[in-house]
């Protein structure tokens, strides 16, 4: 997926060259350095932690819809000769 992606136009869709906002990275840049260790140790526990949270709501989604369109898979109705046949029974 990373070989797929063009990275100069993922950088200038980001606007990276933007002199303003050039300068508003370097400034964030310059605050993270002045944190302490401490300080900076609980905001990287609480980015980890939300990155983490997202991959498994992710995950989570990903399972769900895979179940889903496999019950649509196996439950779903058929065309035969004698008209369509409709599962037995159906999940909510």
């Amino acid at each position: 997926m990373l070989y797929d992606t063009d990275m100069t136009e993922l950088l200038e869709h980001e606007n990276i060259y933007y002199a303003n906002e050039w300068e508003e990275k370097q400034k964030r840049i310059t605050a993270l350095n002045r944190l302490t260790k401490q300080q900076q140790m609980l905001l990287y526990t609480e980015v980890i932690g939300f990155i983490t949270r997202y991959l498994e709501l992710s995950a989570a989604f990903e399972t769900i819809e895979a179940i889903i369109t496999e019950l649509d898979y196996h439950q779903s109705a058929v065309k035969g000769n004698g008209g369509v046949t409709l599962p037995q029974s159906a999940y909510v």
